[in-house]
């Protein structure tokens, strides 16, 4: 043993050697921390149990028709988005989940697309109110192979005014040959259901390798986008050149995603394309 051990093992705090004291007190921090853990996910446990109680009492509510809305958003929007939306409902914030209510003898728009369009649903859906029905797909739309297995469910026999739909950051990663098949067999199944279809390019992502990210991705996919539109007669709301020039003031820091100014932008910009495209004036 080293005289320094030595002199370690030799000290004391009343009474107990300095190393036990130390052992005895880190088991000490690591038993208080692992009780404030179990302690926080016991009453996260306890508010979503409340959280559950306080929504199913809402959801009954409901007419009918709002409950088998509410039944078809818990079947279709996803274990992450489920637990936000009851929150939000019961603290009566909008959301781009919420029933539609579209009111007969107004045009009807169908909102289809990823993350990005669920933020700006609501805001198109507030500046259209009364002038147009916005109506949405029930989940973030993913892929478009994930659309091409969905859309007929998404769809039925419904006919819209305008589809307004995007794909492109979920499929940064598909193969270019693969997403223009894919979209154009997408386009196909659109046409039947919309007098109007209009494709929104995809917003700008940040370089990072770590996320699988790089623009390079987006660039490509908007292009062969707009060559699959083209070929359809489809015009294109080109969501990318609207933002990349301000994009760092209204995107998420190294995010695909958008601040609260970013989506209303984009909404107010989505919501311009539809009145045009529509013949809406303000």
């Amino acid at each position: 043993m080293s005289e320094e051990e030595k002199s370690t093992k030799s000290k004391k705090i009343g009474g107990m050697p300095l190393r036990d004291t130390l052992i005895l007190s880190f088991s000490l921090l690591c038993i208080l921390a692992a009780g404030a853990y179990f302690t926080g996910i016991y009453d996260r446990l306890q508010e979503d149990a409340l959280v559950d109680q306080k929504y199913e009492a809402w959801r009954q509510t409901l007419s009918p028709e709002r409950q088998d809305w509410e039944n078809t958003l818990q079947n279709s929007i996803g274990s992450y988005y489920w637990p936000l939306y009851k929150r939000d409902r019961l603290a009566g914030k909008e959301t781009c989940w919420d029933y539609a209510d579209s009111k007969p003898g107004l045009p009807t728009v169908f909102v289809i697309g990823d993350s990005i369009s669920l933020g700006y649903t609501p805001v198109v859906r507030k500046n259209l109110k009364g002038k147009v029905n916005v109506e949405r797909v029930p989940e973030n739309c993913g892929k478009v192979s994930h659309a091409l297995g969905s859309i007929d469910k998404w769809l039925g026999a419904k006919h819209y005014k305008l589809i307004y739909f995007n794909f492109g950051i979920h499929d940064r990663r598909t193969p270019l040959a693969t997403y223009q098949k894919e979209l154009q067999a997408l386009v196909q199944k659109l046409k039947p259901h919309a007098d109007i279809i209009v494709f929104a390019s995809s917003t700008p992502l940040p370089q990072d390798p770590s996320k699988e990210m790089d623009n390079l991705d987006i660039l490509e996919k908007n292009r062969v986008a707009r060559e699959v539109m083209k070929e359809n007669q489809i015009p294109v709301d080109d969501l990318y050149a609207f933002v990349e020039p301000n994009k760092h003031e209204l995107m998420e820091k190294n995010d695909c995603h958008f601040q609260s100014a970013g989506y209303v932008a984009l909404g107010n910009h989505a919501t311009e394309t539809i009145k045009s495209l529509l013949k809406i004036d303000n």
